[in-house]
């Protein structure tokens, strides 16, 4: 097993050769272990690490990949589903306002020291909305900030393939805030 760190969380991944399977959601894929002897001493570790995660009071999330290029979640916020990506690249957490319209949210205009306005036409860091009442599986996390994020050009290659289209991503400000452990093998997030 391998684990590295990235910000403040922790990335686990197994030296194994990893395949995709399609589910059966459409679009939806998992990663799948290719056979080889040390799979069982492997799968042994990764369970290890797992158990200890859920010792410590960490709550487990399934996570789906979309594609090649997208782990996603599904988040819960006034009674409705959202899928969101796992960014931990992204320094913040953001939504698409058009996604997420039904959710009738408030964006206010802020002032950002450590971001900038605006970056590669996509997001607006100048724009947050505050939301409370999410729900990650069992994770209740209280107030979760979020600013703006333009998903067009990506949900309108996802849509091409046939895929689910996503609302927005959970980054790195979220991740380090929860103490994130992302488990790819076994496509789970792990919070606290």
């Amino acid at each position: 097993m391998n684990a590295w760190t990235t910000g403040h969380f922790i990335i686990v991944a197994a030296l194994t050769c990893l395949t995709l399977q399609q589910t059966q959601t459409p679009g939806a894929f998992r990663l799948k272990q290719a056979a080889s002897k040390s799979d069982v001493k492997q799968k042994d570790e990764l369970d290890e690490v797992r158990n200890l995660l859920l010792k410590q009071g960490y709550i487990s999330i399934p996570l789906e990949c979309l594609g090649e290029s997208y782990v996603t979640l599904k988040i819960t916020t006034k009674g409705k589903t959202i899928r969101v990506v796992l960014d931990s690249g992204a320094p913040c957490s953001s939504l698409d306002p058009e996604r997420t319209k039904s959710l009738n949210l408030q964006w206010n205009k802020v002032q950002n020291d450590h971001l900038p306005t605006k970056s590669r036409d996509i997001w607006d860091y100048s724009l947050r909305t505050d939301l409370n009442g999410l729900q990650f599986g069992e994770l209740r996390p209280g107030i979760v900030p979020f600013h703006v994020i333009n998903l067009n050009d990506q949900n309108k290659s996802l849509k091409s393939y046939g895929h689910e289209l996503i609302d927005g991503l959970i980054g790195n400000d979220f991740l380090t805030k929860h103490l994130a452990w992302i488990d790819y093998p076994g496509l789970r997030l792990y919070l606290k």
